[in-house]
Protein backbone atom coordinates (compact mmCIF):
# COMPACT_ATOMS: atom_id res chain seq x y z
CA UNK A 1 0.00 0.00 0.00
CA UNK A 2 2.73 2.52 1.08
CA UNK A 3 4.47 1.81 -2.63
CA UNK A 4 1.03 2.86 -4.21
CA UNK A 5 0.66 5.73 -2.50
CA UNK A 6 4.18 6.41 -3.09
CA UNK A 7 3.92 6.55 -6.96
CA UNK A 8 0.63 8.75 -6.36
CA UNK A 9 3.08 10.86 -4.68
CA UNK A 10 5.87 10.97 -7.01
CA UNK A 11 3.23 11.34 -9.70
CA UNK A 12 2.13 14.38 -8.17
CA UNK A 13 5.55 15.49 -7.34
CA UNK A 14 6.49 15.79 -11.07
CA UNK A 15 2.98 17.08 -12.25
CA UNK A 16 3.96 19.86 -9.22
CA UNK A 17 7.12 20.33 -10.40
CA UNK A 18 6.03 20.84 -14.27
CA UNK A 19 3.84 23.25 -13.81
CA UNK A 20 6.26 25.07 -11.44
CA UNK A 21 9.01 25.13 -14.55
CA UNK A 22 6.38 26.08 -16.37
CA UNK A 23 5.35 28.87 -14.29
CA UNK A 24 8.99 29.75 -14.14
CA UNK A 25 9.30 29.67 -17.75
CA UNK A 26 5.92 32.28 -18.49
CA UNK A 27 7.28 34.91 -15.74
CA UNK A 28 11.14 34.45 -17.37
CA UNK A 29 9.50 34.96 -20.66
CA UNK A 30 7.24 37.97 -18.97
CA UNK A 31 10.58 39.65 -17.82
CA UNK A 32 11.98 39.51 -21.53
CA UNK A 33 8.91 40.35 -23.13
CA UNK A 34 8.64 43.46 -21.02
CA UNK A 35 11.84 44.56 -21.41
CA UNK A 36 10.98 44.63 -24.92
CA UNK A 37 7.86 46.49 -24.47
CA UNK A 38 9.57 48.99 -22.57
CA UNK A 39 12.30 49.47 -25.04
CA UNK A 40 9.75 49.53 -27.64
CA UNK A 41 7.77 52.50 -25.66
CA UNK A 42 11.11 54.48 -25.32
CA UNK A 43 11.72 54.10 -29.08
CA UNK A 44 7.99 55.37 -29.71
CA UNK A 45 8.32 57.74 -27.27
CA UNK A 46 11.79 59.13 -28.59
CA UNK A 47 10.46 59.14 -32.77
CA UNK A 48 7.11 61.42 -31.39
CA UNK A 49 8.89 64.22 -29.28
CA UNK A 50 11.93 64.47 -31.97
CA UNK A 51 9.31 64.46 -34.77
CA UNK A 52 7.84 67.91 -32.47
CA UNK A 53 11.01 69.29 -32.25
CA UNK A 54 11.46 71.01 -35.37
CA UNK A 55 8.25 72.70 -35.05
CA UNK A 56 9.13 74.29 -31.65
CA UNK A 57 12.53 75.25 -33.25
CA UNK A 58 10.66 77.07 -36.19
CA UNK A 59 8.19 78.81 -34.26
CA UNK A 60 10.89 80.04 -31.08
CA UNK A 61 13.26 81.03 -34.01
CA UNK A 62 10.91 82.90 -36.11
CA UNK A 63 8.21 83.88 -33.63
CA UNK A 64 5.59 82.79 -36.93
CA UNK A 65 2.32 81.06 -35.83
CA UNK A 66 -0.63 82.33 -38.31
CA UNK A 67 -0.71 79.20 -39.63
CA UNK A 68 -1.00 77.21 -36.11
CA UNK A 69 -4.71 76.51 -35.12
CA UNK A 70 -4.81 78.06 -31.70
CA UNK A 71 -7.40 75.45 -30.78
CA UNK A 72 -5.76 72.74 -31.98
CA UNK A 73 -2.82 73.59 -30.32
CA UNK A 74 -5.00 74.19 -26.74
CA UNK A 75 -6.56 70.91 -27.14
CA UNK A 76 -3.19 68.65 -28.13
CA UNK A 77 -1.47 70.95 -25.10
CA UNK A 78 -4.61 69.22 -22.81
CA UNK A 79 -4.09 65.93 -24.41
CA UNK A 80 -0.23 65.98 -24.03
CA UNK A 81 -0.80 66.93 -20.15
CA UNK A 82 -3.52 64.55 -19.75
CA UNK A 83 -1.18 61.42 -21.18
CA UNK A 84 1.27 62.79 -18.82
CA UNK A 85 -1.09 62.42 -15.78
CA UNK A 86 -1.70 58.90 -17.09
CA UNK A 87 1.86 58.05 -17.66
CA UNK A 88 2.11 58.93 -13.78
CA UNK A 89 -0.58 57.32 -12.50
CA UNK A 90 1.12 54.33 -14.61
CA UNK A 91 4.52 54.40 -12.99
CA UNK A 92 4.97 54.51 -17.23
CA UNK A 93 8.59 56.18 -17.93
CA UNK A 94 8.45 56.24 -21.41
CA UNK A 95 5.41 58.65 -21.67
CA UNK A 96 6.67 60.37 -19.00
CA UNK A 97 9.61 61.16 -20.64
CA UNK A 98 8.15 61.86 -24.17
CA UNK A 99 4.93 63.98 -22.70
CA UNK A 100 7.28 66.23 -20.20
CA UNK A 101 9.20 67.10 -23.22
CA UNK A 102 6.54 67.51 -25.20
CA UNK A 103 4.39 69.40 -23.13
CA UNK A 104 7.01 71.97 -22.36
CA UNK A 105 7.46 72.38 -26.21
CA UNK A 106 3.82 72.45 -26.52
CA UNK A 107 2.79 75.17 -24.23
CA UNK A 108 6.00 77.16 -25.58
CA UNK A 109 4.46 77.19 -29.11
CA UNK A 110 0.97 78.00 -27.26
CA UNK A 111 2.26 80.83 -25.65
CA UNK A 112 3.84 82.27 -29.00
CA UNK A 113 0.44 81.89 -30.86
CA UNK A 114 -1.48 83.30 -28.34
CA UNK A 115 1.04 86.11 -28.05
CA UNK A 116 0.94 86.82 -31.65
CA UNK A 117 -2.89 86.68 -31.70
CA UNK A 118 -2.81 89.54 -29.01
CA UNK A 119 -0.59 91.74 -30.86
CA UNK A 120 -2.22 91.35 -33.97
CA UNK A 121 -5.55 92.65 -32.15
CA UNK A 122 -3.89 95.27 -30.75
CA UNK A 123 -2.32 96.72 -34.08
CA UNK A 124 -5.93 96.51 -35.83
Amino acid sequence: MTIGKLSVNLKALSCLLFFYNTIETVLLLRILFMDLIDTLGFVAAICTTISFIPQAIKVLKTGETKALSVTMYSLFTFGVALWLAYGWIKNDAAMIFANTITLVLAIAILYQIVRNLRSDKSER
